[in-house]
């Protein structure tokens, strides 16, 4: 399970998230439903809202004052 101290870990892509209202600068982005996992790929923990991705991807999720820090930049087409 992911803690909650500020941390990189590697979780799997394993579908899309709806949202039905978006903050307008967030429009035309996707976002995927995604589980922290282990070095195989398997679920770990609960399962956390990441973007920019694609089912079955491994992708870097950030945490803490990492995430916060994050650069946003508008969706690419």
């Amino acid at each position: 399970m992911m803690n909650r101290r500020a941390v990189t870990v590697i979780a799997k892509v394993i579908g899309c998230a709806i949202s039905t209202l978006k903050v307008p600068g967030l429009h035309g982005s996707n976002y995927m439903l995604v589980y922290d996992s282990d070095v195989r790929g398997q679920p770990l923990g609960k399962p956390l809202i990441s973007g920019g991705s694609r089912a079955g991807e491994l992708v870097p999720i950030a945490t803490g004052s990492a995430a916060r820090a994050a650069e946003v930049r508008p969706p690419t087409t």
